[in-house]
């Protein structure tokens, strides 16, 4: 199934990313109620700042599986274009994130975060 870029909503996208983003914001938190919190604070961010060419990227690339040569097919630009989209999408993504976590490894090698107290 071909997916058109202008064809996902902000909506669209959240649904699809709250499962598989809860579950590795868990893993990342150590527990639910952090992931939750930091999930809805990322879906926020997205929806106010993740460009529709980066989010549509990294929906297709990362939860979606496909490879950068299909990204740039399904979004009509180049290969070198697509990879650059989607390292962007994730800089910006691991930028949201650090806003919002201080990132560590626990005694077991874990990596996890903790929610920073707002100011």
């Amino acid at each position: 199934m071909k997916h058109e870029p202008s064809l996902y909503l902000f909506e669209d996208v959240a649904e699809e990313l709250s499962g598989p983003l809860r579950r590795y914001l868990e893993r990342l938190a150590g527990n639910r109620a952090t992931a939750d919190d930091l999930l809805q604070e990322t879906l926020l961010k997205i929806a106010r700042g993740l460009p529709e060419v980066y989010r549509t990227a990294l929906v297709l690339h990362d939860l979606e599986g496909q490879t950068a040569a299909q990204v740039a097919e399904i979004a009509g630009c180049s290969i070198a274009t697509a990879k650059i989209r989607i390292h962007r999408a994730r800089r910006r993504l691991k930028q949201a994130l650090d806003e919002e976590c201080r990132f560590y490894r626990d005694g077991e090698n874990v990596f996890r975060c903790d929610r920073k107290q707002d100011s």
